[in-house]
């Protein structure tokens, strides 16, 4: 048996937390454990457990194979994948954020596109950019994302498509 004021939220009964439930005006509260569970020790095994070593591959990064797309690539792209009218692509490099956005800035500017600055969003792990005037009038998304805080590779997605302009 065990006495407490009901101004505190938990009490020690023989040696165990409990909880107080209710609270009246700081009036006298009996408590009676009926079957109160003790607390047991676990056994400690007799045999020492063997220890686990985990341990990680880091897959070198290799170029793909000459591929022919209609969109400019860096030269360390991998895995690259692509619809067969060849109007979207997608791959992973090693080229940071910034440098993926510099890269295609300079490699459009070039062939004389013109990027909607009104569309482009960069932040630390991603980008989103829009290119006007392709040839046939559509234009062209690069969206990427960082990939290394989710992969075993220091790599970068980036996926290209022309979109028809409304």
């Amino acid at each position: 048996m065990f006495e407490t004021w009901e101004d505190g939220s938990h009490v020690l009964v023989n040696g165990t937390d409990m909880a107080v439930t209710s609270q009246i005006d700081r009036r006298l509260v009996t408590v009676q454990l009926i079957d109160p569970i003790m607390p047991t020790a676990t056994p400690v095994p007799d045999e020492t457990p063997t220890p686990v070593v985990v341990t990680a591959t880091f897959v070198p990064v290799t170029p793909t194979p000459e591929v022919n797309s209609i969109f400019p690539l860096p030269e360390d792209h991998v895995n690259l994948t692509g619809t067969l009218a060849n109007e979207s692509v997608n791959f992973q490099t090693a080229l940071t954020i910034p440098e993926i956005v510099e890269f295609y800035r300079a490699e459009f500017a070039a062939m004389g596109l013109g990027e909607y600055e009104l569309l482009t969003n960069i932040g630390d792990d991603f980008s989103s950019m829009v290119w006007r005037s392709w040839p046939d009038g559509r234009e062209v998304v690069v969206q990427t994302v960082d990939l290394a805080a989710s992969s075993m590779q220091d790599l970068r997605n980036v996926n290209i498509r022309l979109e028809d302009v409304d």
